[in-house]
Protein backbone atom coordinates (compact mmCIF):
# COMPACT_ATOMS: atom_id res chain seq x y z
CA UNK A 1 0.00 0.00 0.00
CA UNK A 2 1.17 3.20 -1.23
CA UNK A 3 0.57 6.68 0.81
CA UNK A 4 -1.29 8.30 -2.12
CA UNK A 5 -3.87 5.48 -1.83
CA UNK A 6 -4.75 6.10 1.20
CA UNK A 7 -7.82 8.29 2.49
CA UNK A 8 -7.20 11.98 3.25
CA UNK A 9 -10.09 11.63 6.28
CA UNK A 10 -8.49 8.23 7.54
CA UNK A 11 -4.99 9.43 7.28
CA UNK A 12 -5.91 12.62 8.75
CA UNK A 13 -7.43 10.88 12.05
CA UNK A 14 -4.78 8.32 12.30
CA UNK A 15 -1.90 10.93 13.03
CA UNK A 16 -0.25 12.22 16.19
CA UNK A 17 -1.71 15.08 17.18
CA UNK A 18 0.48 18.23 17.30
CA UNK A 19 1.06 19.86 20.53
CA UNK A 20 -1.61 21.39 22.32
CA UNK A 21 -4.16 20.17 19.30
CA UNK A 22 -6.49 17.51 19.11
CA UNK A 23 -5.95 17.35 14.99
CA UNK A 24 -2.52 16.13 13.40
CA UNK A 25 -0.60 18.30 11.24
CA UNK A 26 -2.60 17.41 8.24
CA UNK A 27 -5.72 18.62 9.80
CA UNK A 28 -4.21 21.25 11.42
CA UNK A 29 -2.94 22.75 7.95
CA UNK A 30 -6.70 22.55 6.69
CA UNK A 31 -8.40 23.88 9.30
CA UNK A 32 -5.57 26.71 9.59
CA UNK A 33 -5.99 27.46 6.10
CA UNK A 34 -9.43 27.75 5.94
CA UNK A 35 -9.72 29.86 8.97
CA UNK A 36 -7.49 32.27 7.52
CA UNK A 37 -9.41 32.17 3.85
CA UNK A 38 -12.51 32.77 6.23
CA UNK A 39 -10.54 36.06 8.47
CA UNK A 40 -8.89 37.56 5.23
CA UNK A 41 -12.00 37.52 2.93
CA UNK A 42 -14.37 39.04 5.36
CA UNK A 43 -14.65 42.60 4.75
CA UNK A 44 -16.41 42.87 8.03
CA UNK A 45 -13.50 41.49 9.87
CA UNK A 46 -12.40 44.15 11.92
CA UNK A 47 -8.62 43.99 11.68
CA UNK A 48 -8.84 44.12 7.30
CA UNK A 49 -7.65 47.59 6.42
CA UNK A 50 -10.72 48.11 4.02
CA UNK A 51 -11.95 51.92 4.42
CA UNK A 52 -14.23 53.07 5.24
CA UNK A 53 -15.15 51.02 8.51
CA UNK A 54 -11.42 49.34 9.24
CA UNK A 55 -9.64 51.24 12.33
CA UNK A 56 -6.37 52.26 12.70
CA UNK A 57 -3.58 51.01 13.90
CA UNK A 58 -4.00 52.65 17.64
CA UNK A 59 -7.47 51.68 17.43
CA UNK A 60 -6.49 47.56 16.96
CA UNK A 61 -3.82 47.90 19.29
CA UNK A 62 -6.65 48.86 21.92
CA UNK A 63 -9.23 46.61 21.14
CA UNK A 64 -6.76 43.07 21.43
CA UNK A 65 -6.54 44.56 25.08
CA UNK A 66 -9.57 43.58 25.54
CA UNK A 67 -10.48 40.11 27.07
CA UNK A 68 -13.13 38.58 28.18
CA UNK A 69 -12.61 39.15 32.01
CA UNK A 70 -12.63 42.87 30.89
CA UNK A 71 -16.23 42.09 28.99
CA UNK A 72 -17.41 40.85 32.21
CA UNK A 73 -16.30 42.88 34.45
CA UNK A 74 -17.59 45.83 32.52
CA UNK A 75 -21.17 44.24 32.24
CA UNK A 76 -22.12 42.07 35.19
CA UNK A 77 -22.74 44.14 38.33
CA UNK A 78 -22.55 41.37 40.67
CA UNK A 79 -18.66 40.89 40.59
CA UNK A 80 -15.65 42.45 41.62
CA UNK A 81 -12.88 40.23 40.91
CA UNK A 82 -12.51 37.40 38.07
CA UNK A 83 -9.94 35.17 37.09
CA UNK A 84 -7.95 36.49 33.85
CA UNK A 85 -8.29 33.51 32.14
CA UNK A 86 -12.14 33.09 32.40
CA UNK A 87 -12.28 29.63 30.54
CA UNK A 88 -10.24 28.10 33.21
CA UNK A 89 -10.83 27.59 37.08
CA UNK A 90 -9.31 29.71 39.21
CA UNK A 91 -6.23 28.60 40.82
CA UNK A 92 -4.06 30.98 43.05
CA UNK A 93 -1.12 30.01 41.56
CA UNK A 94 -1.34 29.98 37.73
CA UNK A 95 -4.73 31.85 37.80
CA UNK A 96 -5.22 33.78 40.45
CA UNK A 97 -8.52 36.32 40.85
CA UNK A 98 -8.03 39.82 39.92
CA UNK A 99 -9.49 42.96 40.90
CA UNK A 100 -12.07 44.13 37.77
CA UNK A 101 -11.34 47.88 38.93
CA UNK A 102 -7.90 49.80 39.05
CA UNK A 103 -6.01 49.62 41.79
CA UNK A 104 -6.07 52.44 44.76
CA UNK A 105 -3.31 54.95 44.71
CA UNK A 106 -0.32 53.83 46.88
CA UNK A 107 0.64 55.40 50.11
CA UNK A 108 3.97 56.88 49.07
CA UNK A 109 2.99 57.86 45.56
CA UNK A 110 2.47 61.81 44.34
CA UNK A 111 5.01 62.86 46.90
CA UNK A 112 4.56 63.33 50.39
CA UNK A 113 2.53 59.78 51.13
CA UNK A 114 -1.61 59.80 52.25
CA UNK A 115 -2.26 57.84 48.98
CA UNK A 116 -3.49 60.76 47.28
CA UNK A 117 -1.92 60.13 43.95
CA UNK A 118 -3.50 59.14 40.69
CA UNK A 119 -4.88 55.24 40.50
CA UNK A 120 -3.02 53.03 39.22
CA UNK A 121 -4.40 51.43 36.05
CA UNK A 122 -5.50 47.52 35.57
CA UNK A 123 -2.68 45.73 33.61
CA UNK A 124 -3.87 42.50 34.04
CA UNK A 125 -7.34 43.32 33.35
CA UNK A 126 -7.30 46.35 30.68
CA UNK A 127 -9.70 48.59 29.76
CA UNK A 128 -9.95 49.99 26.55
CA UNK A 129 -8.94 52.99 25.85
CA UNK A 130 -11.47 55.31 23.82
CA UNK A 131 -8.87 58.05 23.28
CA UNK A 132 -8.21 55.88 20.15
CA UNK A 133 -11.52 57.38 18.56
CA UNK A 134 -11.25 60.86 19.43
CA UNK A 135 -11.06 63.38 17.10
CA UNK A 136 -8.25 65.94 17.73
CA UNK A 137 -10.38 68.83 14.99
CA UNK A 138 -13.51 67.56 13.42
CA UNK A 139 -14.17 68.03 9.79
CA UNK A 140 -16.76 69.79 10.70
CA UNK A 141 -18.85 71.15 13.19
CA UNK A 142 -22.87 71.10 13.01
CA UNK A 143 -24.68 74.52 14.82
CA UNK A 144 -26.94 73.78 17.33
CA UNK A 145 -29.54 75.59 15.40
CA UNK A 146 -29.40 73.01 12.63
CA UNK A 147 -29.37 69.97 14.49
CA UNK A 148 -32.38 71.44 16.49
CA UNK A 149 -34.00 72.37 12.88
CA UNK A 150 -33.43 68.52 12.01
CA UNK A 151 -34.90 67.22 14.75
CA UNK A 152 -37.82 69.08 14.76
CA UNK A 153 -38.48 67.99 10.96
CA UNK A 154 -37.96 64.70 12.06
CA UNK A 155 -40.47 64.70 14.38
CA UNK A 156 -43.52 66.09 11.67
CA UNK A 157 -42.12 63.64 9.61
CA UNK A 158 -42.31 60.52 11.89
CA UNK A 159 -45.94 62.14 13.08
CA UNK A 160 -46.75 62.16 9.41
CA UNK A 161 -46.30 58.16 9.15
CA UNK A 162 -48.45 57.97 12.29
CA UNK A 163 -51.10 59.88 11.17
CA UNK A 164 -51.27 57.60 7.91
CA UNK A 165 -51.66 54.35 10.36
CA UNK A 166 -54.12 55.98 12.12
CA UNK A 167 -56.43 56.86 9.50
CA UNK A 168 -55.54 53.33 8.22
CA UNK A 169 -56.72 51.75 11.19
CA UNK A 170 -60.25 53.77 11.11
CA UNK A 171 -60.87 53.12 7.70
CA UNK A 172 -60.41 49.86 8.60
CA UNK A 173 -57.71 48.79 6.25
CA UNK A 174 -55.56 46.83 8.50
CA UNK A 175 -55.88 43.29 9.78
CA UNK A 176 -59.05 41.77 10.78
CA UNK A 177 -58.17 41.26 14.61
CA UNK A 178 -59.42 37.88 14.07
CA UNK A 179 -57.52 37.11 11.10
CA UNK A 180 -54.35 35.08 11.41
CA UNK A 181 -52.02 38.15 10.53
CA UNK A 182 -54.23 40.15 12.81
CA UNK A 183 -53.87 37.16 15.44
CA UNK A 184 -49.95 36.82 15.19
CA UNK A 185 -49.63 40.79 16.01
CA UNK A 186 -51.64 40.82 18.92
CA UNK A 187 -49.39 38.40 20.27
CA UNK A 188 -46.43 40.36 19.21
CA UNK A 189 -47.54 43.75 20.58
CA UNK A 190 -44.69 45.86 21.70
CA UNK A 191 -44.38 46.64 25.03
CA UNK A 192 -44.65 50.68 25.94
CA UNK A 193 -41.61 51.30 26.29
CA UNK A 194 -40.53 49.48 23.04
CA UNK A 195 -42.58 51.94 21.16
CA UNK A 196 -41.16 54.69 22.44
CA UNK A 197 -37.74 53.20 21.39
CA UNK A 198 -38.91 53.00 18.14
CA UNK A 199 -40.30 55.93 17.77
CA UNK A 200 -36.92 57.87 18.72
CA UNK A 201 -34.90 55.48 16.70
CA UNK A 202 -37.14 56.64 14.08
CA UNK A 203 -36.37 60.44 14.67
CA UNK A 204 -32.65 60.14 14.87
CA UNK A 205 -33.08 58.15 11.31
CA UNK A 206 -35.01 60.79 9.54
CA UNK A 207 -33.32 63.65 11.67
CA UNK A 208 -30.23 62.45 10.06
CA UNK A 209 -31.09 61.81 6.46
Amino acid sequence: MQLDDLDLYTGGLAEVPTDGAVVGPTFACLIGRQMFYYKTGDRYWYENDIPPSSFTREQLNELRKVSLARVLCDNVRTIDFVQPNVFLEADPFLNALMPCGDSAPSASGGGGGGGGGEPVANTVIPRLNLNAWATASPRFIVPDNMLLDAIERAKRDVGHIKEREWNLFQTGQTAHPKSPIGSAYGFMRPKQQSVEISNTSRVLQYASR
